[in-house]
C-alpha cells in the first residue's frame, strides 16, 4: 500500500516498507536506533562503477526532500558490494558509491555536515555469495540515521 509523507517541501507518496517509509518511520520514533541498517531499495549505479542511474535520481529527490523537512538529521551512507573481483577495488567502489549518494544530496541542499560516509567492500555480508540471488542482496547502500 501507499501512504503520504507530509514535508515542509511537500508531500511524498512512499510504498509502505520501502526505504522511505522505514526511514521517515524511524526519525518520529522516539528511540534511537545507530545500529539499524536502512537498505536503499532504489539506488543503483552503473556497473563496475560510482555514477547513479537516472532512476535512482527519484529516491534521492525524495530522501532530499525528508533530510529537509527534518533539518536536524545526520545520516550515515554505506556501500555494500558483493565478493566477486578485486578485494581492493571493491572497497573503493563501495567508498566511491556511498560518496556519490552524498554528493547528490549536497548538490540538492542538503548539508555535507549532515552526511557522513563508509564503505565496506564485501566485509559485511547479508547473504551468502555462492550464488547471483546473494550477490545482489550484498551489492546496497544503507543509511543509518546517527542523529534526529
Amino acid at each position: 500500500s501507499i501512504r503520504t509523507i507530509a514535508l515542509a517541501e511537500g508531500n511524498i507518496q512512499v510504498q509502505t516498507g520501502s526505504f522511505l517509509d522505514k526511514l521517515d518511520t524511524e526519525i518520529r520514533d522516539t528511540a534511537m536506533h545507530k545500529d539499524t541498517p536502512l537498505t536503499f531499495d532504489n539506488v543503483q549505479f552503473m556497473t563496475g562503477k560510482s555514477d547513479l542511474t537516472e532512476a535512482s535520481k527519484l529516491q534521492l529527490q525524495d530522501l532530499v526532500k525528508i533530510m529537509k523537512g527534518y533539518a536536524k538529521v545526520e545520516i550515515r551512507i554505506e556501500g555494500h558490494t558483493d565478493n566477486q573481483g578485486d578485494v581492493v577495488k571493491n572497497k573503493k567502489l563501495s567508498e566511491d558509491r556511498a560518496a556519490s549518494v552524498k554528493k547528490f544530496l549536497v548538490a540538492n541542499g542538503i548539508a555535507a555536515t549532515r552526511i557522513t560516509t563508509a564503505g565496506f567492500g564485501d566485509e559485511k555480508p547479508i547473504a551468502p555469495n555462492d550464488a547471483e540471488e546473494g550477490r545482489a542482496k550484498n551489492r546496497r547502500i544503507e543509511a543509518f540515521v546517527v542523529k534526529k
